[in-house]
C-alpha cells in the first residue's frame, strides 16, 4: 500500500520511549517532501541521540522534512533520510538552550542522560517521563533545580563543632571518673595543701 502526504501536511506522531512510538510501515512506496513537518508529541523519557524509525517502506519515495516541531523544552529532533530504504529517521538530541542555566543544573542534565542509557529503574523512568514532558523551560528548569541535591556548608559545620563539643564533654567524664569525680568539668587550679600535727623536741 503506498502512503502519499501532500505537501503541506503535518505528520503528527507521539514518542513515548525508544521503542515504544508513532511511525508508518509499508510494504508500497511513502510519499513525503521536504515541506511537509513531523509534528512530535514526547510523552516519555528520551536519551541524546536516540533514535526513530517513523516512516518504513519498501520503495524509495521519501525525502527527509526539514521541519520537525515537539512540545518537549528538553528535546530537539531531527529528521534524516536512510539512503539505502528511503527510510525517515529522527534523532533526538537534548535541548539545553535556556534549560539548566546554572553549572548545577547542566550537570542534573547530563546525569540524568546517563542513566537514561545505562537500564534506569522504575521509579527513576516515572521522575524522567514527567520530567522531558514538560513544554517550558522554565518549568524544565525549575524540575532540574530541585533535583540538584544542595550542600549548605555553614549547617554541615555547626553539627561538625556540636559533635566535637559533645566528644569533649564525654571525655572530661570519662577522665573524671578515672580521678574520681564526675561532674564532667574539668580541675581548675588544682593545688595541695597540708599542715603537720604534733609536738618537736
Amino acid at each position: 500500500t503506498d502512503v502519499t502526504l501532500n505537501a503541506t501536511t503535518t505528520l503528527g506522531l507521539t514518542i513515548n520511549s525508544a521503542t515504544a512510538y508513532g511511525n508508518i510501515a509499508t510494504s508500497g512506496t511513502t510519499t513525503i517532501a521536504a515541506t511537509n513537518v513531523i509534528d512530535v508529541n514526547v510523552d516519555g523519557a528520551v536519551k541524546n541521540g536516540q533514535r526513530f524509525n517513523v516512516i518504513v517502506s519498501t520503495t524509495d519515495g521519501a525525502t527527509a522534512p526539514t521541519s520537525v516541531t515537539d512540545n518537549s523544552a528538553l528535546l530537539s529532533f531531527t529528521a534524516s533520510e536512510v539512503a539505502a530504504s528511503g527510510d525517515i529517521v529522527l534523532t533526538a538530541a537534548t535541548n539545553t538552550a535556556g534549560v539548566g542555566t546554572t553549572a548545577s543544573s547542566s550537570a542534573v542534565l547530563a546525569s540524568v542522560d546517563n542513566a537514561l542509557a545505562n537500564s534506569p529503574t522504575a521509579d527513576f523512568t516515572t521522575v524522567t517521563n514527567a520530567l522531558y514532558s514538560l513544554s517550558t523551560t522554565e518549568a524544565a528548569t525549575a524540575a532540574l533545580e530541585t533535583l540538584d541535591p544542595v550542600a549548605n556548608g555553614g549547617p554541615n559545620a555547626a553539627s561538625f563543632n556540636q559533635v566535637n563539643q559533645s566528644l569533649g564533654v564525654v571525655s572530661e567524664h570519662l577522665a573524671d571518673v578515672r580521678s574520681g569525680v564526675t561532674t564532667g568539668d574539668a580541675w581548675k587550679d588544682a593545688g595541695f595543701w597540708g599542715k603537720w600535727f604534733g609536738t618537736t623536741a
